[in-house]
């Protein structure tokens, strides 16, 4: 029984349908990074829901949800449905990502885990860049209401594809994938047509609502390993943030031409440096990826609750940091503000220390659940 137990694969996948699944999450997290504004509370709630009743139905939803709020968006007249369906808008989109994670969790192992993350936040990283330059051609073509109608567009594309083939991943319903759910919104219209069988008993779990959603992700944090890693890619975050934010008329009047064009030798050697230093520190992993594919394996089972709490807290933080840069910078002086981000996230090497110390035990979470 033991060996049959340990020769049982961890999902019944192949690879080309891993990619596939990889491709369809990735394409889904992109609607959470390309539209900019963000919600804080929904993937704690959202996030948890998949965790406890599947990814498909929560997925859908959430894309249904997103769908609306463009049509919407795309039609009204008035300021304040404008802003309103904007907050629902978000709150379809800004999910996606920690079901995302939720799924990727599902369908690769530890040794795989870290790539997979990989592909989802390069889809993620780069939807912002694509979404400015197609939002600014449409607009100066057309009109700002196209760019929600293009978004309806494409979102409604990929929820019609999601809904046709998206199979159920949860572990919790489905196993490594060699369970048929119990209930029909987990199984995709594909299946359903094909009559696929079981191979083994479907895994009868209650279909409920918990409202404490949101308060389950934050439980993650009394994992001391959990605390860590959330709170380190909260700071590298929040400091990019507030980079990213920083007023670009900070010194009115300088001759800021002049001075470019001056030091500009001085300028293209210290990017060519740093641009060298920054390659090598990807080849050496030490990159926020690597943070989230922990957090993924320490919390296998409930990855998607996870993920929204390292949202939720790096999106607090971010938005206590954008808040005060402008007094910082007023304060401080530019020179000393970017000091201040020095030191931030210098903070991070000793809790990074203190986790390393907590290596074996991160370790052992991780060998349990190859």
């Amino acid at each position: 029984m033991e060996g049959a137990a340990e020769s049982k694969p961890y999902t019944v996948f192949n690879p080309t349908q891993k990619t596939l699944l990889l491709y369809a999450c990735s394409i889904s997290a992109i609607f959470s990074t390309i539209s900019s504004l963000r919600n804080t509370v929904a993937p704690s709630i959202f996030g948890t829901l998949a965790d406890d009743i599947g990814r498909r139905p929560v997925l859908l939803f959430t894309l249904a949800l997103y769908l609306g709020a463009n049509v919407g968006l795309a039609l009204t007249k008035h300021c304040v449905a404008l802003v309103v369906l904007r907050c629902v808008q978000s709150a379809g989109a800004s999910s996606t990502i920690a079901i995302a994670y939720g799924i990727i969790a599902d369908i690769s192992v530890p040794s795989d885990r870290g790539s997979f993350v990989g592909v989802l936040l390069g889809f993620t990283h780069a939807a912002p860049c694509l979404g400015s330059v197609i939002g600014g051609v449409v607009s100066e073509n057309r009109s700002w209401r196209w760019i929600f109608w293009l978004l309806a567009i494409a979102s409604g594309t990929h929820l019609v594809m999601l809904t046709i083939f998206l199979p159920e991943t949860s572990r919790k319903l489905v196993g490594n994938g060699n369970i048929r759910p119990t209930h029909r919104i987990n199984h995709s219209l594909y299946a359903m047509l094909h009559r696929q069988s079981p191979s083994e008993e479907p895994i009868r779990t209650p279909m409920s609502f918990d409202f404490l959603g949101p308060f389950k992700s934050l439980k993650t944090l009394y994992n001391k390993a959990n605390f860590i890693a959330i709170l380190v890619g909260g700071i590298t975050y929040t400091i990019f943030g507030c980079l990213l934010a920083k007023t670009h008329n900070i010194l009115p009047g300088f001759p800021i031409e002049k001075t470019r064009l001056r030091s500009i030798f001085p300028v293209i050697a210290t990017s060519s440096i740093a641009t060298v230093g920054y390659g090598w520190t990807l080849h050496a992993s030490p990159h926020i990826t690597v943070l989230l594919t922990l957090l993924t394996d320490l919390n296998p089972d409930r990855s998607s609750t996870a993920q929204a709490s390292y949202s939720l807290i790096r999106c607090l933080l971010s938005a206590g940091g954008i808040a005060a840069v402008e007094a910082m910078i007023q304060g401080m002086g530019v020179g000393w503000c970017f000091t201040a981000f020095a030191v931030f996230g210098a903070l991070c090497v000793p809790l990074l220390c203190v986790k390393e110390e907590r290596k074996e035990l991160a370790l052992g979470r991780r060998r349990g659940y190859r």
